[in-house]
């Protein structure tokens, strides 16, 4: 099986994740954004997957923001599975 495409690299994934900590005592490793970057990423690409499979199937040539909205309902379910 291929590697996932790295959209979203650990800094990143740390520095996002970081920007949102009250205080700036708390930190986060960068195994950890290793990790969160892994999760994020696969979530991504199984974004990209299944609009582009609602896309055909609805006929479309485009994946709009309308498309992407069908799929996230879905999509966050079964991640959260």
């Amino acid at each position: 099986m291929d590697q996932p495409a790295n959209y979203l690299k650990p800094e990143t994934v740390r520095a996002i994740v970081s920007s949102r900590f009250k205080s700036s005592k708390t930190k986060i490793s960068l195994n950890t954004a290793k990790y969160l970057s892994v999760c994020f990423n696969c979530l991504i690409q199984e974004a990209i997957l299944r609009s582009g499979q609602q896309c055909v199937s609805e006929g479309s040539e485009v994946v709009t923001s309308d498309i992407v909205q069908k799929i996230t309902t879905q999509l966050l379910l079964d991640f959260g599975s």
